[in-house]
């Protein structure tokens, strides 16, 4: 039987306003290796792959077998990979994609805010509690109504600008929630980490959200031109790989079986 494949590849991109964007680093390069690979040397057994990424992730080659699908941010994320898990049997689902922690909650600025803490203190001053006054100044800080508007672009002549930051859903967990039979590989960044402690948290993302393999980087390592990876399973067994080519070839080994 033929496989279906989704690749996630690339970064999310946040919006601020209608122009300005909240991104990462992430080119797209490593999952469109990985497409390129299985396309190349697994191509009769792919029936179709689903290619997940950002308007500027780097593309894999053009093919028949590639459905591409462009999204924006965290959530728009979310609900194109439900929309297609509910919609498609998937029998890989390599999640490669530098998917952001944070969104844009609401833009202030310090002006603004502090102006609106001071109102409303002023017209308690005389009858709060420490207590009190600490959770009115947290209820403001969450939800401030003298916020900016992001419907358009924001004014550049807007000065001491505050961005508040929320997290995002973490997309991997849902998953195998949708299709549990499905082989989930993730993936997991660190930045100059011991291998022990890069080791542990890729098995702690396998764990809670129920992975078959997870590959982790050090991007202390990417950063000096060495990709390597340590590809871990869910029995607990490592290979360690050196290069976006070897990483590809190794998960196009798991595809093959």
């Amino acid at each position: 039987m033929l496989k279906t494949i989704v690749i996630t590849a690339g970064g999310t991109s946040e919006k601020i306003d209608d122009v300005r964007t909240i991104t990462n680093m992430s080119t797209g390069k490593l999952g469109a290796t990985i497409c390129n690979t299985i396309l190349d040397e697994n191509s009769q057994d792919i029936g179709r792959i689903y290619y997940v990424c950002s308007a500027t992730s780097q593309k894999p080659k053009e093919s028949d077998k590639i459905t591409t699908i462009i999204v924006e941010g965290t959530y728009d994320l979310k609900e194109k990979v439900e929309n297609l898990l509910n919609s498609v049997k998937v029998d890989f689902f390599i999640h490669s994609m530098a998917v952001s922690d944070y969104t844009t909650d609401y833009v202030s600025t310090v002006g603004r805010l502090s102006e609106e803490i001071a109102d409303k203190l002023w017209e308690v001053k005389d009858s709060i509690t420490k207590d009190e006054l600490s959770n009115l100044i947290h209820i403001i800080v969450e939800c401030p109504e003298r916020k900016i508007s992001t419907h358009k672009k924001m004014s550049s002549k807007e000065s001491g600008m505050i961005i508040k930051l929320k997290q995002t859903p973490k997309v991997i967990s849902i998953i195998k929630e949708i299709q549990p039979e499905l082989i989930l590989i993730g993936f997991k960044l660190l930045s100059d980490v011991t291998q022990d402690e890069l080791i542990k948290v890729a098995s702690n993302l396998m764990r809670y959200n129920n992975c078959d393999y997870v590959v982790a980087n050090d991007l202390a390592d990417i950063k000096r031109g060495k990709h390597n990876a340590i590809i871990i399973n869910k029995y607990g067994e490592e290979t360690q790989v050196s290069g976006k080519d070897a990483i590809a070839y190794r998960i196009m080994d798991i595809v093959k079986g």
